[in-house]
């Protein structure tokens, strides 16, 4: 467990780290969306091995909670996913419209 924590907490180290770098490029939303996209997939793989590794070890409680959280990262990712191409036009429409900030 405690390996598993150090991940987790390593993982979103690194994802907090990669938007704060991301806040000083003109473009922040657009890859904000994508490294969002990015990190639900990386949780989609997590929770479908977290899944595959109840399963075998007998662990029949977890298996409904851990499948519930793997559907809602699921539709986030499908949200992310849907919303990412509008989330570029919309940015690239306000960033050549003189005077309007594009990242807000």
């Amino acid at each position: 467990i405690s390996r598993s924590v150090l991940k987790d907490s390593v993982s979103k180290m690194a994802a907090f780290g990669q938007s704060m770098g991301g806040m000083f490029a003109s473009d922040e939303i657009v890859k904000g969306a994508i490294s969002g996209y990015v990190f639900e997939q990386f949780e989609i793989a997590c929770y479908t091995s977290l899944v595959a590794a109840a399963k075998k070890a007998g662990d029949t409680a977890s298996v409904p909670t851990l499948e519930s959280i793997l559907a809602q990262e699921h539709a986030m990712a499908d949200w992310l996913i849907r919303h990412i191409p509008d989330t570029t036009e919309q940015f690239l429409l306000r960033s050549d419209e003189p005077g309007i900030e594009a990242k807000k």
